[in-house]
């Protein structure tokens, strides 16, 4: 059995370990209290078998949920396409398109409001976030239509879900121009937010007109007669950009809405609104990927036991597969041991980095059952309820300078889940994605156990004491 020997590193986890005890003692008293911790001269340093052997792939994951209403959280929802000559030359292809309802800003509108509009208006704003060639990014043109299923405002819906629309029912088409997705927006008298803006034509006119005379008694009734929106990009254009648009607002020009201009017996011009609401309306983002002839399709398929590189998107898309499992035998390694850190170290690679298409802001980790392979809440992002086990996990985007290039670094906390790992003698099993913001955007191209150079390597990194034995 191959043996990994500590030698080389022990002056380094007995300084680290000094100051961590120095400085801050220990975050979490549940792994080492500092008024019980050994001091240093009771510290060794032990030679482990194969304890930190990592198996590290790349899986396809598609689990995010992309209908969630979380309050304080904003919906944003991709539309756009990565494709075409802007593809991604090692991601390939991905297109954005958004699922939405709308209501009557009332129920039981009266009947002069649809006679004769001005104009009806689909407005969407935008985000403020667009992943990809922000600076020389073509412009797109995306398309509305006609759903042919209803939604449900609580139900989960996943960017792989297919909901029927009618294609060949166009009820309007508009042009994100790429340059200009910050520019404000003149509409009823004032600038606005910057938004996507798609006039509707008779059919869409038609369509809701007739759903809010006959079917606005009640907004279920309304959503059974006039079932909602897709809005999708041309998927044959070329496009180097995933912009994002906000569902959610406060009023009129903050949240996704149609808006439909009239006027009344006196000739002057209303609106009435046809707004998106968290209460009443279901959503998702439907995101698909195409990686056909990419170098990321090789690893997705690749027999190899663990792989030279392990890729990461923002889901749906890239995940790393990470198999630790020897860890087991620390305990058995080192006598009465107590962690007082443990650090996956994730590590970008020198080649195909891109200033055009980034990493990810934060990576979060998620255990795999060994019984089952379903998922579950690693032991150190417990609570759930609370927000403070985030900041504690890290994961966050840093850079590491190495060989005179800065280049994405990722340091994820799990001491928690390491000892409940040695603790019930099971490998430790992880799944590693990018963050659930902005889903579609982002990739990582990191180093996996076997990378040629050591520097770039997934590495687990455990800071340990251990008493001397008499």
């Amino acid at each position: 059995m191959r043996r990994h020997s500590f030698k080389l590193i022990g002056a380094i986890l007995v300084g680290a370990i000094a100051a961590i005890i120095s400085q801050t003692g220990c975050r979490e008293t549940t792994l080492i209290d500092s008024k019980v911790a050994p001091n240093l001269n009771s510290i060794d340093v032990y030679a482990i078998p194969d304890t930190f052997t990592i198996i590290s792939k790349t899986v396809y994951d598609d689990s995010v949920v992309t209908s969630f209403n979380v309050s304080g959280l904003p919906i944003n929802h991709a539309l756009g396409t990565i494709g075409g000559t802007g593809a991604d030359p090692f991601f390939g292809k991905t297109n954005g398109g958004i699922f939405m309802q709308i209501i009557p800003e009332s129920t039981n509108p009266t009947t002069t409001i649809f006679s004769t509009p001005d104009s009806v208006i689909l407005f969407i704003p935008y985000s403020g976030y667009v992943y990809g060639d922000t600076a020389n990014g073509s412009d797109q043109t995306v398309n509305v239509y006609p759903m042919q299923d209803t939604l449900g405002e609580s139900s989960t819906y996943y960017p792989f879900t297919q909901k029927p629309y009618d294609p060949t029912r166009l009820y309007g088409s508009a042009t994100i121009k790429m340059k200009h997705l910050n520019d404000s927006v003149f509409m009823y008298g004032l600038n606005r937010m910057p938004a996507l803006r798609v006039v509707l034509n008779s059919k869409f006119i038609t369509d809701i007109a007739n759903a809010s005379t006959t079917a606005a008694t009640d907004y279920p009734t309304f959503l059974n007669a006039f079932k909602g929106l897709y809005i999708g990009p041309d998927t044959n254009q070329t496009g180097s950009t995933l912009p994002f648009f906000r569902l959610d607002g406060i009023d009129t020009f903050t949240q996704a809405n149609v808006l439909w201009f009239y006027r009344d017996a006196s000739g002057t011009e209303q609106v009435f609104q046809f707004p998106f609401s968290t209460t009443y309306c279901g959503h998702y983002n439907y995101i698909t990927r195409n990686y056909t002839g990419t170098p990321a399709s090789t690893y997705f398929s690749s027999a190899a036991t663990t792989d030279s590189l392990i890729l990461v998107q923002n889901q749906p898309g890239a995940a790393l597969d990470i198999r630790i499992p020897f860890l087991k035998n620390l305990s058995s390694s080192i006598p009465k041991m107590v962690i007082n850190r443990a650090e996956l170290i994730i590590t970008q690679v020198p080649t195909n980095t891109s200033s055009v298409f980034t990493a990810p802001t934060k990576l979060y980790a998620v255990g795999i059952n060994p019984s089952d392979g379903s998922k579950y809440q690693i032991a150190d992002r417990t609570p759930v309820t609370s927000t403070t086990p985030l900041t504690f996990l890290n994961g966050y985007l840093q850079y590491a300078t190495i060989a005179g290039q800065s280049l994405a670094q990722y340091t994820i906390n799990l001491p928690r889940e390491v000892i409940n790992t040695i603790n019930q003698q099971r490998e430790l099993h992880l799944h590693i994605n990018g963050t659930q913001d902005y889903p579609g955007a982002c990739r990582l191209i990191a180093g996996g156990s076997n990378y040629p150079d050591i520097n770039y390597r997934i590495r687990l990194h455990i800071v340990y004491s251990s008493s001397k034995q008499q």
